[in-house]
């Protein structure tokens, strides 16, 4: 595959679920971030799974391979921010969301730099 099949296609996957992350709209509580994150865990997480199926052109191989670590990484730290709010721990949960962020603006830096349009665009999930 070539580098712009390969860009194409993943944009593709990306279009649909930045689609699906904006007719969540945007949170204004803490409970609807709650759902918000929830929900932009699991959206991203099936394009990241489908992105991941495809195989990219060798020479960019190993840096795609690190740009989708970092983004499972900032899924993971999605998931740990689940799991502090719902323990009740609000330090620790924004500590993780703030990281989570961090993390997919890394990524959403290579994908800009790589030629991605859809797949450069980033949720962001810490609150204002």
């Amino acid at each position: 595959m070539t580098k712009r099949q390969f860009i194409s296609r993943a944009d593709d996957i990306c279009r649909e679920g930045n689609a699906a992350v904006e007719e969540l709209g945007q949170p204004t509580t803490t409970e609807e971030l709650t759902t918000y994150v929830a929900r932009v865990e699991e959206i991203s997480s099936e394009a990241l799974s489908e992105i991941a199926k495809l195989e990219p052109p060798k020479a960019d191989a190993e840096e795609v391979q690190n740009a989708i670590a970092k983004l499972q990484s900032a899924l993971d730290l999605l998931n740990e921010y689940q799991q502090a709010d719902a323990s009740g721990n609000k330090m620790e949960s924004l500590v993780a969301l703030q990281q989570a962020n961090s993390a997919a603006l890394e990524a959403q830096s290579f994908a800009e730099g790589y030629g991605f349009k859809e797949c450069g665009k980033v949720p962001n999930t810490v609150p204002t």
